[in-house]
């Protein structure tokens, strides 16, 4: 179990109510070192070992009763849980991974030289890269309450181990904390704990001091600021940039190096940031988590606002993530998230190939495709392209039914069946196609003007030359007629 000291000068509400809500009491120091006990006073242990799977169980003679639920827990839950991390990290641990079980505090102490300091409370630690160690006589203590948190206090142990693999030994101690605290559920440190955080404002810490200090790996209540800081890095920047900056703290000079290096942003525009991110973290951004709650939100927002194309790209990814570390539940809605981002891509598509073929006076054809389109767009409850099908729908189909009357007065034209209002009505309707880009029935109109033009030219030539024949025939009648003079009246 994960404890805490009190540190008055530093504490936020988030973090008293997390050191209240694990520890009722509060202590001032962490458990002394090797050299205030006298090892030679302590038994002798003899150790058994049981190995499963992944794991090796090493206990002291007499803790076979008490290995129950570890076993099961192991069998149950840490098998896989190394698979996950192993998936994660894109790394392995050296295998077996011991997990020794010291009948006490003293015990732990006197048999490893360079024991790390632990909390007073604290029921486990680790000892170099392939040993969690666990403090029998604190287990037993409480055991209800270690059966309650041992997987997630195996979750922050293991990934430790698996930090300190990637990094080469080369993370601050206070990176190791957060990154081992981020390792665990969060349901069980903020929701099933009912820690609450509506006040909290921005840290009191600085992220170096969190960082930096060998306190931060020993007591919760810097651990949970610290926290904060990976839960930053890698919602902010993903969990791709994160293993990238720490696989680049083994060869760099420092982990600001390797900041500014991953992230090609400055420490303290960093630090801003993460400062900013703070209160949000506490007040439910906990929840948003690679591994137990993976945050979809972005791509949710991006596929409300219709950009499909960016939101099939990003969750491409994503399902390959959640596929490799198994998690069915958010693998099966971001897969519905990529549904919806294929089908708003695809109407997307429909509506340029419905203004294309307005363009290219195919009217029908934009019709049915801009029906299709919204078709899928309504299925997505999206209606900000609505105006613009609407508009290709219009145009098409104002042009489709002019298109029909003009070809109905051609008819009542050619078969003589047209009132006088017919002509006026097709040059109308002609003018408004031209207006809508279809110049065909204008041209029809010109050549329908220009024959009845040459008819009537026809017809009053006709004229002109049947009154000028019947000039022509009275003048011959007369002239004919004066060639029979009258004869003389007898008087």
């Amino acid at each position: 179990m994960i404890s805490s000291r009190s540190k008055p000068s530093s504490l936020i509400l988030i973090i008293l109510v997390v050191v209240i809500t694990f520890h009722p009491q509060t202590h001032a120091a962490a458990s002394p070192g090797l050299q205030e006990f006298d090892c030679a006073k302590l038994p002798v242990v003899g150790w058994q070992e049981v190995l499963i799977g992944d794991y090796a169980i090493l206990y002291p003679e007499g803790y076979e009763d008490s290995l129950g639920s570890l076993k099961q827990l192991i069998e149950g839950s840490l098998v896989n849980q190394y698979t996950t991390f192993s998936r994660l990290f894109n790394t392995t641990l050296s295998l077996p991974i011991n997990i020794r079980v010291y009948p006490s505090i003293e015990s732990f102490y006197c048999l490893n030289v360079i024991a790390p300091q632990v909390s007073p409370d604290d029921t486990h630690t680790r000892i170099g890269i392939r040993e969690i160690a666990l403090f029998g006589d604190r287990i037993l203590n409480n055991y209800t309450q270690w059966e309650a948190e041992a997987l997630n206090i195996f979750r922050y142990e293991l990934g430790i181990l698996f930090i300190e693999q990637v990094t080469n030994s080369k993370a601050p101690p206070g990176l190791l904390a957060g990154a081992g605290v981020y390792m665990m559920d969060p349901k069980e440190i903020f929701e099933q704990r009912e820690i609450s955080a509506g006040g909290i404002g921005a840290p009191e810490v600085t992220w170096r001091s969190l960082w930096e200090s060998d306190s931060t790996l020993i007591y919760p209540d810097e651990r949970y600021q610290a926290v904060s800081i990976v839960a930053y890095l890698v919602e902010g920047y993903g969990w791709d940039a994160f293993l990238q900056f720490l696989t680049d703290l083994c060869t760099s000079e420092g982990y600001r190096q390797s900041l500014t290096s991953v992230y090609g942003i400055d420490f303290s525009t960093l630090q801003r940031e993460w400062e900013n991110y703070y209160p949000l973290y506490y007040q439910g951004r906990w929840m948003a988590h690679v591994l137990y709650g993976f945050d979809l939100s972005p791509y949710q927002t991006m596929i409300a606002g219709g950009a499909y194309t960016d939101a099939a790209l990003g969750i491409k990814d994503v399902i390959t993530f959640l596929e490799q570390n198994d998690q069915s539940v958010k693998l099966a809605e971001a897969q519905a998230l990529q549904e919806q981002a294929k089908s708003g891509q695809e109407a997307s598509s429909l509506v340029a190939q419905a203004r294309l073929a307005l363009q290219n006076k195919q009217y029908t054809v934009s019709i049915q495709l801009a029906d299709h389109a919204q078709a899928i767009f309504d299925g997505l409850g999206d209606q900000s392209r609505n105006e613009e099908l609407d508009g290709y729908r219009a145009v098409a189909g104002e042009v489709l039914a002019l298109q029909a009357e003009m070809e109905q007065l051609y008819q009542e034209y050619y078969t003589g069946r047209g009132s006088s209002d017919s002509m006026d009505r097709m040059i109308q309707t002609s003018q408004r196609l031209a207006e809508l880009g279809e110049n065909q029935a204008r041209e029809n109109i010109s050549t329908i003007i220009q024959e009845q033009e040459a008819a009537n030219s026809t017809r009053l030539n006709q004229i002109y030359l049947g009154l000028l024949g019947v000039i022509l025939f009275l003048l011959a009648l007369r002239f004919y007629l004066l060639r029979f003079k009258p004869r003389p009246e007898v008087i």
